[in-house]
């Protein structure tokens, strides 16, 4: 128990959290946009991913399939091309945003979230594949370097949004480089809570980066609303 004790502690002390809260960007100031607030959230964070001049990595996203019986989650991959290139452009400030690909990539956004909810997602299906009796994690597919990459999830996000609720935060699942991302929109504001084994000055940029994405962003949509 003792040692037990003594590994947690370590654990902890090891990880390093901090938050970054949005004013402004909300659901009330969404909604008359039609853009997926889900959407918006995991952008930013793209975005801001890319302003640390990072590769893009694998992404986990937890969708909730609490409306079948005993439901749990399903994988959502927020990380598509369409977002991706609009990523690059916000995230290395190269160009301006083009508002109907933001409402494209929302769309495909929304496409994918309504995939995972309803049964038709592809992650869970296929790990119980790799865990068959008989050597399924031996079988191509499964030893393929563009699996190992998708399933490598330097990303781990989940979302939690209530009115009832400050926030909430999100593990990292690989170790040394991973993060942990929870996030939530509100009416008045997007929130993200970062937790990484990178310490605190390198957690601190990311909050930065995201901020300073968000705030871009809001500024284009308000242009957008003039129009």
């Amino acid at each position: 128990l003792a040692q037990a004790q003594s590994a947690a502690v370590s654990l902890i002390q090891q990880l390093s959290t901090t938050q970054m809260i949005y004013p402004g960007l909300g659901k009330q100031f969404l909604n008359p946009l039609n853009l997926s607030h889900d959407f918006v959230c995991q952008f930013v964070l793209q975005a801001a991913w890319q302003r640390l001049h990072r590769p893009f990595v694998g992404t986990y996203e937890s969708a909730s399939t609490a409306g079948f019986r005993a439901g749990r989650t399903e994988t959502m991959r927020p990380l598509t091309q369409e977002m991706a290139a609009l990523a690059r452009q916000l995230g290395r400030q190269r160009e301006p945003l083009s508002w109907e690909e933001l409402e494209a990539a929302s769309r495909r956004h929304k496409a994918l979230t309504l995939q995972a909810a309803t049964g038709q997602g592809f992650d869970r299906h296929l790990w119980a594949m790799s865990k068959l009796p008989g050597g399924g994690e031996n079988e191509p597919l499964f030893t393929d370097d563009a699996w190992l990459k998708l399933n490598r999830s330097i990303l781990s996000t989940s979302t939690l949004s209530s009115p009832y609720l400050a926030g909430g935060g999100f593990g990292p699942v690989v170790p040394d480089i991973g993060y942990g991302v929870g996030y939530s929109i509100d009416d008045d504001r997007l929130g993200f809570s970062l937790a990484g084994w990178q310490g605190e000055d390198d957690l601190r940029q990311f909050a930065e980066a995201l901020e300073s994405c968000a705030q871009e962003l809001h500024a284009m949509l308000l242009e957008v609303k003039k129009t």
